[in-house]
Formats: C-alpha cells, sequence, structure tokens
C-alpha cells in the first residue's frame, strides 16, 4: 500500500486528477492531510499556516532505545566535547562492549528528525555520521544525549507561512575547531518565516582565516538560494529581489560584495 499527497491551489484540480487515478487504479481518499511519514500535519487556514510535529515519531524512538527515564537534556551536544576516530574500539573489550550498542539505527532515526523539523540537532547528527564505521563508546555517549535533548523537546513544531518575509537565509560557519581541523559549515533558509532547507557539513579543504571559512559558508547557501528561487518562480510566484543573506564575518560580506554595498 502506498501514499500519496496531492495539492493544489484549486480544488478542482484535485478533483479531476483524482478522478483520473481511479480510472487505472484503486484508491482510498483520506480527506485532508493530517499525518505524513511520521509527520503530523495541522492546518490553520486562518492564520494561513501549516504546522508539522514529530512529537509522536521522538516518542517512538526515545522509546525504541530505552531513554524513556533519562533525563532531558539542555543542548543536543556538549559544547567542550571533542570526538575523533582514534576513539573507536581497538581491545578486544572495548569491540565487545560495542557489539550490541544500536549507533547506526539511532543515527539513522537522529537524522531523520533532523531533517524534518528539529534542524537544531544538525550539527550533532552530522559530527556523530562520521563515526559509523566503529563508534566508540564516547559517540555513543553523545549520541544518547542527543536523544535525551530531544526528548525533552518534542513538542517543538515547525510553523510554514507565520510571516510574509519571503527567502532570507542564515549562515555561519566554524573555524578549525574540530581535531581534523577542517572548518564546518551551517545554513537555513526560511520562506515566510518557517525552514525550509537547512545544511552543517564540513568543508572540504583546510583554510587558513576565517573569512575563507564563512566566504565558503556564503557560497554553499547562495548555490541553495538560487535553485529555491528559480523552484518557488515555477511552482507559485516570482521571488522578490534581494534575498537577504545574514552572515556575521566582515571580510566575507565584503568578498561577496565585491567591495560594494
Amino acid at each position: 500500500m502506498d501514499d500519496m499527497v496531492v495539492t493544489s491551489s484549486h480544488i478542482s484540480h484535485i478533483t479531476h486528477f483524482k478522478a483520473q487515478l481511479r480510472k487505472f487504479f484503486e484508491i482510498t481518499d483520506l480527506g485532508e492531510l493530517n499525518w505524513l511519514l511520521g509527520l503530523k500535519v495541522t492546518r490553520d487556514r486562518t492564520a494561513h499556516t501549516i504546522t508539522l510535529s514529530q512529537k509522536a515519531y521522538i516518542d517512538t524512538i526515545v522509546e525504541h532505545f530505552h531513554m524513556g527515564d533519562a533525563k532531558n537534556m539542555q543542548t543536543p551536544m556538549e559544547p567542550s566535547l571533542t570526538l575523533s576516530v582514534d576513539q573507536g574500539p581497538v581491545t578486544i573489550t572495548e569491540i565487545h562492549d560495542m557489539r550490541d550498542v544500536p549507533y547506526q539505527r539511532a543515527i539513522g532515526s537522529l537524522m531523520y528528525a533532523a531533517t524534518s523539523t528539529h534542524p537544531d540537532i544538525a550539527f550533532p547528527v552530522m559530527t556523530l555520521s562520521q563515526f559509523m564505521r566503529n563508534p566508540g563508546r564516547p559517540h555513543w555517549e553523545a549520541t544518547k544525549r542527543a536523544l535525551c535533548y530531544l526528548k525533552g523537546t518534542g513538542d517543538f513544531e515547525l510553523t510554514l507561512g507565520s510571516t510574509d518575509g519571503g527567502l532570507e537565509a542564515f549562515v555561519d560557519a566554524d573555524w578549525a575547531s574540530q581535531p581534523h581541523r577542517y572548518s564546518m559549515s551551517g545554513y537555513v533558509v526560511l520562506l515566510n518565516g518557517g525552514l525550509v532547507a537547512c545544511s552543517a557539513w564540513k568543508q572540504p579543504l583546510i583554510l587558513l582565516s576565517t573569512a575563507e571559512v564563512e566566504y565558503i559558508a556564503l557560497t554553499s547557501v547562495i548555490r541553495e538560494l538560487l535553485y529555491l528561487q528559480l523552484l518557488i518562480g515555477e511552482l507559485y510566484e516570482p521571488v522578490p529581489h534581494p534575498i537577504p543573506v545574514f552572515c556575521d564575518n566582515q571580510a566575507a560580506i565584503v568578498l561577496a560584495s565585491n567591495g560594494k554595498f
């Protein structure tokens, strides 16, 4: 059994589409969308907003990994925590200790929450996913902390359409703070107040200044904005210019604007 979500700005288009489907397939109309792939969908027609929640999904994974009685955490990762591949199991005792730990399944579960409604755990998930091949006890403890953070923030929701601000983006980078010395980048893109794209990733080069690191981060978010600009313009209406991008590095801003403001 497959589920399908149909959307259109005109109800007549939806009715016609379903009628055409019935000519070839036996279908069941479940009415207005309420659930989709573990996401609860709530629509406020008066405020013109759509709210997405994963509380049921988060409760399920928290119980699945036996974290239901664990203490809630205020942050998804310790700020001063340093993780590396050297912390993976080496001795027979360490390997035996990690043999039955469901590390890969936990990271996969966290990843779905991060890409759907919880971008606030994108950085921990990106960091922890680097150790999937040979995770050690420190990596697993950090994963459990992320689960405890989700447990405490399961009521958080993602609302789309809360403003009329159009497209805007926020970008930042962390220069060489990790043991591997590659810098970390992150950005979020909002459409009318709602998150539509986010990313946390390790840059492919070891760079020598914050200006270079922030400039590469800016390049990444600009590519995402150009894609979204074309997509939104094709599906709905042209995106007004300019699109604001917020960056906190003056050198990168000057480079990106060719010295013109």
